[in-house]
């Protein structure tokens, strides 16, 4: 009966094959757009129809099961998406041949669920199969094997291998400008993921001449306006220091003619320039003018992000502060007051901010024991 069966299965599921395409195709449009359940429902239908078309060993099968563990994965269903991909894996290292790139691609995507679920270790082991598998297929300096370098100088940061971190993330953009230095796309990014994981690392000096150059790659005038913003933005952020005031306000003017040509974008936030902005004035001694753009980022903030929102209260500090100087303690002891009460409830009594600011305050109001 099977037998006499099995002619109409097999034409019912190649009928039904272009339904499971279509299915998979909506499914990462649903994901775009940030409907994970819908996602992930169609993913599952796609999966089904794919399984009884090609077969459940299927390459087809392989590549559907890991694109439905990544929205499970997206919506912390960790285990279950743990084992779509597993399965995946393990169909793909049947159906290719040893060190084939899909094999790679299933690697990374198992090494990323298991940084999601905390265990590094095991991250770090599907990441450096991967990476052996592309240098490999395409060499050590092609683009593919030096992005793979990243997740491992991820691993080493996140297992507390911090100078080996360094070590491999400039190599990675060593190799990148020997070897593509044309290609100012891979340069700029292996140049920012350098520089970040500085600010982590707390070398700022050196974080700081990375950004600059990476904001001189990029003109505010031309080509990716956006991303052009976006790097200065990131740049301000680390320039802290009266020395460094004038140059924020001159990127803080870039960005601002940017934000004003392109109003549809939420990136870089303008609480966040109003607040830069803002900082870089006070160090200037210019308090007046930084109070209004205070105000006006603290409302920006909180209209993005409600009130008990860590950047909330640094600008209601930083507000506070601005009152103290422009008149005295007691104009600014009610917003330095209210600042550390947003402290208090998003961090906690024994939140970092929380303590200094509090400690700050009592110090300014002559309770020094106690601060």
């Amino acid at each position: 009966r099977l037998l006499l069966r099995l002619p109409g299965l097999v034409w019912l599921g190649l009928r039904n094959l272009p339904t499971g395409r279509a299915r998979r195709h909506l499914g990462w449009l649903r994901q775009v757009q940030e409907d994970g359940e819908a996602a992930e429902t169609l993913y599952s239908e796609a999966c089904a129809i794919m399984e009884a078309g090609f077969g459940s060993e299927s390459p087809n099968t392989a590549v559907c099961l890991g694109d439905w563990a990544k929205v499970l994965a997206g919506l912390n269903r960790l285990e279950q998406a743990r084992d779509k991909l597993e399965t995946s894996l393990a169909i793909r290292n049947q159906a290719f041949p040893a060190g084939h790139p899909e094999t790679a691609n299933a690697h990374t995507d198992l090494g990323y669920l298991f940084w999601r679920m905390g265990d590094f270790e095991a991250a770090g082991e599907q990441y450096q199969e991967a990476f052996r598998i592309r240098e490999a297929l395409f060499g050590e300096n092609h683009l593919i094997t030096l992005e793979s370098i990243l997740n491992l100088v991820l691993v080493q940061e996140r297992t507390g291998n911090r100078n080996r971190a360094e070590q491999l993330s400039m190599e990675r953009l060593h190799r990148t400008r020997q070897h593509h230095g044309e290609d100012l796309s891979a340069v700029s990014r292996a140049l920012y993921s350098h520089s970040t994981l500085l600010v982590r690392l707390g070398k700022t000096n050196e974080a700081i001449a990375g950004h600059r150059e990476l904001v001189a790659m990029m003109p505010i005038d031309r080509g990716d306006t956006r991303r052009a913003a976006g790097m200065r933005y990131a740049l301000v952020s680390l320039l802290v220091q009266p020395k460094h005031a004038e140059e924020v306000l001159a990127r803080i003017g870039e960005i601002e003619a940017v934000l004003s040509s392109r109003p549809e974008l939420t990136y870089p936030p303008p609480a966040g320039v109003r607040f830069y902005q803002a900082r870089a004035l006070m160090m200037l001694d210019r308090h007046e003018e930084a109070l209004p753009l205070l105000e006006e980022a603290i409302q920006l903030q909180i209209a993005a992000s409600g009130e008990d929102h860590y950047r909330v209260g640094d600008m209601t500090w930083l507000l506070g502060l601005c009152l103290w100087k422009t008149a005295d303690l007691q104009a600014g002891q009610p917003t330095l007051s209210r600042a550390i009460e947003i402290m208090d409830r998003v961090q906690g009594e024994n939140g970092r901010d929380h303590l200094l600011y509090r400690s700050i305050l009592q110090a300014a109001e002559g309770r020094a024991e106690q601060a």
